[in-house]
């Protein structure tokens, strides 16, 4: 059998993970997490492109009752399905 030989383009792959396209797919995944853990209140979910070159989706307590309520009750790794 032959070896096959792949050289991965890190420019390509870079685009690919801050793209428009990838920063609406991640949208959607924190938009998703954030409807389900919707009953914790002061809940936001927010989508950058950080420092690393890709889109990043973050779901945060965006009060002190909502981060008590993700501590005492898990609701965000519920959210997650972790």
């Amino acid at each position: 059998m032959a070896k096959v030989h792949f050289d991965l383009n890190s420019q390509g792959v870079e685009a690919l993970l801050s793209s428009p396209e990838m920063r609406a797919v991640v949208d959607g995944y924190a938009n998703q997490v954030a409807g389900r853990a919707a009953s914790m209140s002061g809940l936001d979910y927010d989508v950058e492109s950080g420092g690393i070159h890709r889109a990043v989706g973050a779901v945060r307590a965006g009060s002190v009752q909502a981060y008590r309520d993700a501590l005492e009750n898990k609701t965000l790794n519920k959210a997650l399905g972790v």
